[in-house]
């Protein structure tokens, strides 16, 4: 659903997947829950008493109280929701830091990376690209086979009245 959150890459493999939004609010936010087997994973937002800082943070909450969830990213925002990008890797977490995505978002980007597969596998080969995870996100997207250019194949996408190649 479009309340979920999304992990979708960071050094601290354990984190990676889906996260849902839980009904039990933290600081006042939605605060979003992902379980793997017996653990917990939590994506939430605290204010601390000492500083006033707002800071939203992924953790590991199964292991019976705050003082012992192992924190592995956070980041200072007063957000409704989690920032998706530039999140400070923590004592138990691993570089590179975790980038989140919507729901919508990481579903093309699935719907993308299984059609790409699909093509691969058929007698299709050739006909498409996929850039997935660029920089730019206005890059993403599929690319057509156009005409060769110098005996080297061209591909390109258009979006609205641009187009890239």
């Amino acid at each position: 659903t479009s309340t979920d959150i999304y992990i979708a890459s960071a050094g601290s493999k354990e984190v990676i997947g889906r996260y849902k939004a839980a009904s039990k609010q933290r600081d006042k936010t939605v605060q979003f829950t992902r379980k793997e087997g017996d653990k917990e994973y939590t994506i939430c937002r605290s204010t601390s008493s000492k500083d006033g800082k707002s800071k939203w943070w992924v953790c590991r909450t199964d292991r019976n109280g705050i003082d012992k969830d192992i924190d592995f990213y956070n980041i200072v925002s007063k957000s409704d929701l989690p920032p998706f990008e530039n999140w400070q890797v923590l004592r138990k977490g691993t570089k590179p830091t975790c980038v989140l995505m919507s729901a919508e978002e990481y579903g093309n980007r699935e719907e993308a990376a299984k059609e790409a597969k699909e093509i691969a596998n058929s007698n299709r080969k050739g006909e498409a690209i996929y850039v997935i995870g660029a920089g730019s996100e206005e890059t993403c997207g599929r690319y057509e086979k156009a005409k060769d250019r110098d005996g080297v194949p061209q591909f390109i996408m258009q979006k609205g009245i641009r187009e890239y190649t």
